[in-house]
């Protein structure tokens, strides 16, 4: 170790060789750790992109499959065979023998029933006492079962879950149920008969769940939900397998102890079967149960990993080839001075003649020269003086030929700029072009799309007259919920062939004079839906000198429409200030409609972007509250069309206030797309 060091310093070879493989080292190490770490939480985000994908799509099925048993369940209790036997039933004695022929009826249609429902574990007719007076199951008739705190109650076909569903574990089926009960009453007199119930197996919305879509091999969705007071999986098949060796699966996990505490997230943990996952988990508060999605963490980040040894691989191999070429250049750049101290000491033994080789034009050239020049001084000093004046010379003549080179250089720079300039240009206007081009496309299309669109809503609204007119209410629903859609986009449409109109310069003023207190009152007629929706409270301020406004009616309301239907959807059991005033500004008579909210709020980045078109405050927005972005960019430009314009305050967690400001009196030279 002592004589390498010893050699180490006695060679300026092996200090330059040694000098830049640390600092080749040190920057290739630096390279890789920071790519491995880039490379790592991107492929994290990715896949808990993935999860929370999985889960929205798992919870959407979760939701229809729970519909679907409801559906079912007023379907039976709505069979007229099914309420006519249940009648006869109530209506006569246990003892009369015709009892027995009618229960047999029943059961036997319950059983044929059941052959087409196999989820459902049981269909049980109680009388109005909780007695099981018919089944598809013998075991159950004479049973009290009653409405207790096992079964999930249904009052109506529109009821929805003001309280969550109940899970308990069946003695009797040895695995994890779920009962549905409602009504069965007479088909005129609407009397209650009775009561229906349907014993639910889980087993088959545990299989929905755990359906793999797109979760690679080790990927799994399932429920976890409170059983008895304990927590357990939502499948019964389940829970056996991870017992069947003895032991219990681990609930204390990460992933289920947070969401059992109602907390929705994501993260990195050891799952219930002691396995290090990524995992995404959501509380669905409306069924009490948990939905966790989760991927092996090896599996997940095995291309990471591979990355990890791609990168590892290519760091050797730079590093090998870099130390090569640090070798090679530390050879040549010592050669030089080697052979300059050779000649020094060969001058310093006596041989006036000796001379350092010149090897190039560099700074190690440059001290040969030097030395050389030292030595033909010693020997003759008047030649030396005339060989130095024709160096200069001939440096002054490579200098001129270096100067004009680099005037060429410089007009010929200057050329290649000037037609990069020209290319912008042209570029710049073939943009301005495009963008009119599809401006003009996107109102033509939208108006194209209105048409159909607008008979789609027509036909919906007619549907559902007649279906209201024929008794047809379980169609209801579906045409409007093809009512609302039609509505939602037309909507949609009518926002982009406004924005397409501003943007091709096509947007006008309608102006007119109309009563300010009419628009407002026929705006809150309008608004009054949405601010249920969300339980806000609406506070009202009108001051005005006159009710009567010149302009355009349409766009105003359009603009202060969109403002309270914002307010009212990013605010939630909160308070909506409305408050208009008149004011003057020289000499002239203004309005000023400002919306007030106590929602969300808004940061500085997001208020800079917020009136662009198709932005939001940011992607979470979207996610949560839907909407195209489109609304305030089209009000700011009907606000600047009529002469005014749109102002924002905001603070995070606090609240927005919106506020319009127009000319009372609007004027038609005021009417120009900005």
């Amino acid at each position: 170790m002592v004589s390498i060091i010893k050699s180490v310093r006695r060679s300026l070879l092996l200090k330059f060789v040694l000098s830049y493989f640390c600092l080749s080292s040190v920057v290739v190490a630096s390279i890789f750790l920071v790519a491995n770490y880039r490379a790592v939480k991107g492929i994290e985000s990715q896949t808990f992109n993935r999860l929370n994908i999985s889960n929205n799509l798992k919870e959407y099925q979760l939701e229809q499959w729970m519909e679907g048993q409801k559906d079912t369940l007023f379907l039976l209790s709505d069979i007229n065979s099914i309420q006519a036997n249940t009648e006869l039933l109530k209506n006569t004695s246990v003892s009369d023998p015709q009892y027995k022929i009618i229960q047999k009826r029943l059961i036997e249609e319950l059983r044929e029933i059941d052959l087409f429902l196999p989820h459902i574990e049981a269909i049980n007719i109680l009388n109005t006492g909780g007695i099981v007076v018919a089944s598809n199951n013998l075991d159950e008739i004479g049973v009290y079962k009653g409405i207790g705190n096992q079964t999930t109650y249904f009052a109506n076909i529109n009821s929805n879950f003001k309280t969550v569903p109940n899970f308990y574990f069946s003695k009797v089926y040895n695995r994890p149920s779920m009962t549905f009960a409602t009504n069965i009453k007479h088909d005129i007199t609407r009397e209650r008969l009775g009561y229906l119930s349907i014993d639910i197996n889980l087993n088959a919305v545990d299989d929905l769940i755990r359906k793999r879509t797109g979760l690679g091999d080790t990927g799994e969705t399932f429920l976890v939900g409170e059983i008895n007071n304990q927590v357990s999986f939502i499948a019964s098949d389940e829970n056996k397998k991870l017992t069947a060796n003895g032991s219990k699966p681990n609930f204390n996990s990460l992933g289920i102890n947070s969401v059992m505490a109602g907390n929705s997230g994501q993260g990195s943990y050891v799952n219930y079967a002691g396995t290090p996952v990524l995992g995404v988990y959501q509380w669905i508060e409306k069924y009490n149960l948990a939905l966790i999605t989760e991927i092996s963490e090896v599996e997940a980040l095995e291309l990471a990993r591979r990355f990890t040894r791609m990168l590892v691989l290519v760091g050797l191999v730079s590093t090998a080839l870099l130390l090569i070429a640090v070798y090679l250049l530390s050879i040549k750049i010592t050669k030089p001075i080697l052979l300059i101290t050779k000649a020094a000491i060969d001058i310093s033994s006596g041989d006036r003649e000796a001379r350092a080789p010149v090897l190039g034009e560099d700074e190690l050239g440059i001290l040969a020269k030097s030395f050389n020049l030292m030595t033909n001084e010693l020997r003759e000093s008047n030649s030396s003086l005339e060989k130095k004046n024709q160096e200069l010379e001939l440096a002054q003549k490579q200098l001129a030929v270096a100067n004009s080179c680099l005037e060429e250089k410089v007009q010929q720079r200057t050329e290649e700029l000037e037609n990069t300039v020209k290319a912008l240009e042209l570029a710049s206007s073939e943009a301005e072009a495009a963008n009119a081009t599809k401006s003009i496309f996107l109102a033509n299309m939208s108006h194209e799309l209105r048409t159909p669109l607008n008979a789609i809503i027509g036909y919906s609204e007619m549907l559902i007259e007649e279906a209201e007119d024929l008794d047809s209410e379980e169609l209801v629903p579906d045409l409007d919920k093809i009512l609302r859609s039609g509505k939602s986009l037309l909507a949609l449409i009518n926002d982009l062939l406004d924005i397409s109109k501003i943007e091709a310069g096509k947007m006008e003023l309608y102006l007119e004079t109309f009563n300010l207190k009419e628009l407002i009152a026929g705006i809150l007629d309008t608004i009054s839906p949405l601010l249920k929706n969300n339980n806000n409270k609406l506070e009202v301020e009108i001051s005005l000198e006159s009710e009567e406004v010149y302009g355009d009616l349409i766009k105003l309301r359009q603009g202060i429409l969109n403002l309270l239907s914002n307010a009212s959807k990013f605010t939630k059991d909160g308070i909506i200030s409305f408050i208009v005033e008149e004011f003057k500004v020289d000499e002239k008579d203004w309005l000023s409609f400002q919306v007030k909210d106590t929602g969300i709020g808004l940061t500085e980045e997001q208020m800079s972007k917020l009136f662009q078109p198709f932005t939001q405050a940011d992607s979470s927005t979207t996610r949560k509250y839907g909407g195209t972005g489109l609304g305030l960019a089209i009000t700011r430009k009907f606000c600047q069309m009529m002469g005014g314009d749109i102002y924002l305050t905001s603070e995070i967690g606090v609240g927005s206030s919106f506020t319009i400001k127009l000319p009372k009196y609007a004027q038609l030279n005021s009417a120009k797309n900005d």
